[in-house]
């Protein structure tokens, strides 16, 4: 009696966004050009099941890649960080001048900012809202005269434009989610590896139970097809984690996570990798 095949593990559960779907979209092709899906026991139901969840991850990834809105604000919220330093460095600066009103409005002014020190690091709806106080701060009444000796007028104008330039296409951006009404990806992942499982488990069953030695061959053939795919993503889950080690320790300047589940409200958005829009499976 020939020994049983078995299926590799996946690691799918670890693998990020992209390469979770490229290994569905990967396997649910393979299985839609079998010929005969009798031997294995599945049905025309449970794979248009799986293609359908197939295409909501591949629809919410080209939005977390693809949304015009997350390049345009990653620019905002940069714009916005510059604008404040530049305000905290004038102030900052103008407590070593020469002239009396100038040195007055920067130790003035010092310490009205000083509890904002550091917002430009806050979570993005936090930023937000910093900013807005710190520009409230410096406009009040009282500190009207040391805003007017240090000229201060044209540099808050320029952050609270970029301050509401983020905020209005952060506003845009849940507007759009709310509108598709897309399942998030912890809600959809689940489905999709659900279905995988089953798969391999009828595929499984169906080489147990098989007296047809033809048959067998195919099933088994199947089998290492299957498994030939789950090594190929695993290689490259582990290929990108030893990238993701080897530069945990020093990111780059301004680097974003490009990993994991679609950003919360108030996270920084992240990005996605790239991946082949062609032959995918449509939402029926």
């Amino acid at each position: 009696m020939n020994a049983v095949k078995e299926f590799k593990g996946s690691y799918v559960k670890l693998f990020s966004n992209a390469l979770h779907n490229g290994f569905h979209t990967t396997i649910w092709k393979y299985l839609r050009s079998l010929e005969d899906k009798t031997k294995i026991h599945l049905s025309d139901e449970l794979l248009t099941e799986y293609g359908n969840n197939i295409a909501a991850e591949t629809e919410l990834n080209r939005e977390t890649r693809a949304h015009v809105n997350t390049a345009a604000l990653n620019e905002a919220d940069a714009k916005r960080d510059k604008a404040m330093s530049y305000l905290f460095n004038v102030i900052e600066a103008a407590k070593e001048a020469v002239v009396p009103d100038i040195q007055a409005g920067g130790m003035a002014l010092s310490v009205v900012i000083l509890p904002y020190k550091g917002i430009q690091q806050l979570a993005y709806k936090e930023e937000s809202a910093a900013i807005d106080g710190c520009l409230q701060d410096i406009r009040k009444p009282e500190n009207s005269p040391y805003v007017l000796s240090l000229n201060l007028g044209a540099a808050l104008s320029a952050a609270d434009e970029a301050n509401q330039e983020y905020k209005d296409l952060e506003q845009e951006r849940r507007d759009d989610k709310r509108a598709k009404k897309l399942e998030p990806a912890k809600v959809v992942r689940p489905r999709t590896d659900a279905n995988f499982k089953r798969i391999c488990d009828l595929i499984y069953a169906s080489q147990l139970l098989c007296t047809v030695p033809e048959d067998l061959t195919v099933i088994e053939g199947i089998i290492d097809h299957i498994n030939s795919i789950i090594e190929e993503y695993r290689t490259s889950y582990n290929q990108s984690q030893g990238q993701k080690d080897a530069h945990e320790d020093k990111p780059a300047e301004g680097e974003e996570p490009t990993e994991g589940e679609e950003p919360t409200e108030g996270e920084k958005p992240t990005g996605g990798e790239e991946q082949g829009p062609d032959d995918r499976p449509v939402v029926q």
